[in-house]
C-alpha cells in the first residue's frame, strides 16, 4: 500500500495548452513542445509563472500581445482560509516591469472585499514583467494597469482546485482564455485517496475523543422527544428551510438567474405560462440579436432542456414569483425526507437527519436558485418513499403508483437520472413486479405515460420523438469518452474524468456542512457497523450510483457546492446520523457517550451557521449576474446591449427582462448581433433589427452610458 501511494505521489505528469487566438503552446514539464503563432505584432511577452494551486485559470493578455504560461509542480503552501493584506500580496506577485511602463497598480478582488495598492517601483533598462508567483487560494482577479492606457493591461482569474462557487467570473470587460491544466490520472487519484485518508484521520479524532470517557462515572439522565414535540418539528422544519431559502433568494440571488442553465429554464416557463411550447424566431438574418447559451433559435426559439423544471417554474412565473418556486419545492422536499427517514431509522433521527441537510450551505443555495436539481430530488424522494412501502406492503396499490408518478416525473426533468433509478429499484423488485404484476403495471403505465408527454414534446420542438432538444442543441453533450462539450467539443478522457471527481469531492467536504473537511465523513465508518449496515449499504449504493453515473460527464458540474450529486446528497446526513446512533453498541461501556457525541454534532452545526452566515454576502452577484436598474428610456424601446461578445454575463442580465414573443415594453438585443460564444460570426448592422421594429425608440447602452440612437 505504501508503495502504491508513493508511485501515485511521484508519477504527475503536468501539461498545459494554451489557446490565445492564433497563439499555440504546450507546455510539458516546463519545457517548450509546441509553438504555433501568426499574425501577431509587437510580441513582447508577459510570463506567468504559477506555483502548485491553480488548476484552470482565465488570462487577457496585453493587446497584440502572447501570454505564455509557466506551471510548476511546486510545494508552496496556499493561503486557505486566510485573507491576506495588501503588502502581503505584492510580495507575494513579486512584480518587474517593462522600461516603457512606469508605476503600475495591482487591483486584488475578492468575493467579500475589494482593495487597491499602489507602488513605484524603479526602472532599470532591459527590465520587464517576468513572472508572477501566485499563492492565493481563494478566487482572485489581479489587474495590472501599465500607465494610463486601460486596454494595455493583464487581467488574471486563478481557480483553485479547492473552490465552493463552480465558476469564476470573467474580469468585465474583457475577453477571457481557459487555459486548462492536464494531469495524470494518477495525480487525481492520489488527491482522492489523500481525501479518504483524512475522512478516516477524522474518525480516529472522534475515537480519541470518545475513549477518555469510558472512565466517567455519572451517568446523563436520557431525553424523549414526546409525539407533540417530533409533530411541532416534523410541520416547523420545513418552514424553515422555506423561509431561509426564500431569504436568500430574494436578498442574494435578487429573484434572478445565475448560470446560463437557470436562464434557459425560465425562458421556457415564460414560453409555458403563454400557453405555448415554443416562441417563433425572428427572420433568419435575425435571430443572432436576440441569441442566448442553451436556448434553441432556428425558427422555433425554445431551452433546450427537458419542460419538467420549467412546468414548475411556470406556475411562479404565472404568479410573478418565479424565484418562489425552488424554495418552497425545498420546504416539501425536506417533508417527505423526514417521511422517508421515518421509514428507516426512528424518528428522532429522522428530524436529526432533516435539520442537517436544512442547515447544510450547498442544500440552501441550491435550493434557492432556478437549477432543476430541487424538483428532481422531490421526486427521486416521492420515488423511494414508494420504493420502501412496496417492501413493506407490496399489495397496496398506491405505492406502487407514487413510484411510477416519481420516476415518471423524474424523466421529465432530469431523464438520466430516471433511467438510474429505474435500474437501481428494478433489481430488488424483479420479484414483487411478477408477484404483484396487476399493481406493478400501474407503476409501469404510468412511467409510460410520462414517455409518452417526452416524446410529444421532443415532436413538437425538434420533428423527432426521440431527438430531444438537448441532443439538437449539441451532439457532442452526453455521457463517455471522447469528443464532448456543450457548444464546442473537446477531447474528454479518463484523467478529465477524474481531475472533475476530485474538483466535485473537494467542493463536497468545503460546502456539505461548512465543518472542517476531515470532519465531514467522519461518524459515516460506525454507520456500517451496527443494526443499520444493511439500510447504510443500500443507501451508499445509491450514493455511488448518482456519483458513477456522472463520473463520465465532461463537466465537473460544481456550482455552489457538486451539484450533479444534488440528487443524492441527503444520504450523506442519513449516514452521519446513522453513524451517531451506532456508536453506544460500539462503546457500550461508555455510560455518555451519545451526550459526548450529540454535543460535537452541536457544536458542529453552531459551527456551520456561523460560517454559513459569513460566506453568504459572498453569493450575491454571484457569476457577476445583478439586476438591472430601471433605464431612462421612451416606450416601446428596442436597447442594443453592446460589449456583450466577451461574456455571456453582459447580455444575460437583460435578457431575463424580456419574454420570448418580444412584446414587453422594452426588449434587448446583441449589439450587432455579436456573440459570446460564437465569435467568429461577422457583425450585423443594427438597422435591419431597427427596420424590423419600426415602430420602437432606438437607444444603445455602452457600459453605464446610456444614448438614443
Amino acid at each position: 500500500m505504501l508503495l502504491i501511494i508513493f508511485w501515485l505521489s511521484i508519477g504527475r505528469k503536468v501539461e498545459l495548452e494554451i489557446h490565445t487566438g492564433s497563439v499555440s503552446t504546450v507546455w510539458q514539464n516546463n519545457k517548450l513542445l509546441v509553438q504555433r503563432q501568426s499574425n501577431l505584432e509587437n510580441i513582447n511577452s508577459a510570463s506567468l509563472f504559477i506555483q502548485n494551486d491553480a488548476d484552470a485559470i482565465w488570462v487577457t493578455p496585453f493587446r497584440n500581445q502572447e501570454v505564455r504560461i509557466f506551471y510548476t509542480n511546486g510545494q508552496s503552501e496556499s493561503l486557505y482560509f486566510k485573507k491576506p493584506t495588501a503588502s502581503d500580496l505584492i510580495e507575494q506577485l513579486k512584480l518587474q516591469l517593462s522600461p516603457s511602463h512606469p508605476p503600475f497598480a495591482a487591483k486584488v478582488l475578492y468575493r467579500d472585499q475589494s482593495f487597491t495598492t499602489q507602488l513605484t517601483i524603479p526602472i532599470k533598462n532591459g527590465e520587464r514583467i517576468e513572472k508572477i508567483v501566485l499563492t492565493l487560494w481563494n478566487p482572485t482577479e489581479i489587474k495590472i494597469e501599465i500607465g494610463t492606457d486601460s486596454e494595455k493591461s493583464l487581467s488574471l482569474w486563478a481557480r483553485p482546485k479547492i473552490h465552493h462557487d463552480g465558476t469564476i467570473t470573467t474580469p468585465l470587460g474583457t475577453t477571457p482564455f481557459m487555459l486548462s491544466v492536464n494531469k495524470s490520472s494518477s495525480y487525481y487519484l492520489q488527491i482522492i485517496l489523500s481525501l479518504l485518508t483524512r475522512s478516516i484521520f477524522g474518525t480516529f479524532i472522534l475515537l480519541g475523543i470518545f475513549l477518555p470517557f469510558t472512565k466517567l462515572k455519572f451517568t446523563v439522565p436520557k431525553f424523549h422527544l414526546g409525539k407533540f414535540s417530533q409533530q411541532i418539528l416534523v410541520y416547523s422544519l420545513p418552514i424553515i428551510v422555506f423561509l431561509i431559502t426564500s431569504y436568500i433568494a430574494v436578498n442574494y440571488f435578487e429573484k434572478i438567474p445565475h448560470s446560463q442553465d437557470e436562464v434557459a429554464y425560465l425562458f421556457q416557463a415564460k414560453i409555458f405560462s403563454r400557453g405555448e411550447l415554443f416562441a417563433y424566431s425572428l427572420p433568419n438574418d435575425l435571430r443572432r440579436f436576440f441569441d442566448h447559451e442553451f436556448i434553441i433559435n432556428d425558427g422555433q426559439w425554445f431551452g433546450k432542456y427537458p419542460p419538467g423544471t420549467s412546468l414548475l417554474l411556470t406556475v411562479g412565473e404565472l404568479f410573478r414569483i418565479p424565484y418562489l418556486i425552488n424554495p418552497l419545492i425545498s420546504a416539501v422536499n425536506i417533508f417527505i425526507l423526514i417521511k422517508l427517514a421515518k421509514k428507516i431509522v426512528p424518528v428522532h433521527m429522522a428530524l436529526l437527519t432533516a435539520i442537517l441537510l436544512g442547515l447544510s450551505p450547498f442544500f440552501l443555495l441550491i435550493s434557492s436558485s432556478y437549477l432543476s436539481h430541487p424538483s428532481a430530488l422531490l421526486f427521486i424522494l416521492l420515488s423511494l418513499l414508494g420504493f420502501v412501502n412496496i417492501q413493506n406492503n407490496p399489495n397496496n396499490k398506491q405505492e406502487w403508483v407514487l413510484l411510477g408518478f416519481g420516476i415518471g416525473f423524474l424523466s421529465l426533468i432530469r431523464p438520466i437520472n430516471a433511467v438510474l433509478i429505474g435500474v437501481v429499484f428494478a433489481i430488488p423488485l424483479v420479484k414483487s413486479f411478477f408477484q404483484y404484476f396487476r399493481n406493478a403495471s400501474l407503476a409501469l403505465f404510468v412511467v409510460l405515460i410520462f414517455l409518452a408527454i417526452n416524446m410529444f414534446y421532443n415532436f413538437n420542438l425538434t420533428g423527432n420523438p426521440f431527438l430531444s432538444p438537448y441532443q439538437l442543441y449539441s451532439k457532442y453533450d452526453m455521457l463517455g469518452f471522447g469528443i464532448r462539450g456543450t457548444d464546442f467539443g473537446s477531447e474528454f478522457a479518463l484523467s478529465d474524468a477524474f481531475r472533475n471527481f476530485s474538483f466535485n469531492i473537494h467542493s463536497l467536504l468545503d460546502m456539505l456542512f461548512r465543518w472542517p473537511s476531515f470532519l465531514t465523513l467522519a461518524f459515516i465508518p460506525f454507520a456500517f457497523m451496527g443494526r443499520f449496515r444493511k439500510k447504510a449499504f443500500f443507501l451508499t449504493l445509491l450514493f455511488i450510483s448518482q456519483v458513477g453515473l456522472y463520473f463520465f460527464h465532461f463537466h465537473e458540474g460544481t456550482f455552489y457546492g457538486p451539484r450533479f450529486w444534488f440528487e443524492v446528497i441527503w444520504i450523506i446526513p442519513l449516514l452521519t446520523v446513522m453513524g451517531l446512533a451506532t456508536l453506544p453498541r460500539i462503546f457500550p461501556s461508555v455510560r455518555n457517550i451519545l451526550l459526548v457525541s450529540h454535543t460535537i454534532l452541536i457544536t458542529l452545526l453552531i459551527f456551520t451557521i456561523i460560517n454559513f452566515a459569513y460566506i453568504l454576502p459572498q453569493f450575491k452577484g454571484f457569476n457577476g449576474m445583478q439586476p438591472i436598474s430601471t433605464l431612462p428610456v421612451k416606450t416601446p424601446a428596442l436597447i442594443f446591449i453592446s460589449d456583450v461578445d466577451d461574456n455571456w454575463v453582459n447580455y444575460s442580465r437583460y435578457f431575463i427582462e424580456q419574454n420570448p414573443f418580444l412584446d414587453t415594453p422594452v426588449i434587448f438585443a446583441r449589439d450587432q448581433a455579436l456573440h459570446n460564444i460564437s465569435n467568429s460570426l461577422p457583425p450585423l448592422s443594427n438597422t435591419s433589427l431597427m427596420r424590423f421594429f419600426s415602430d420602437r425608440y432606438f437607444y444603445i447602452l455602452r457600459g453605464n452610458s446610456l444614448s438614443e440612437i
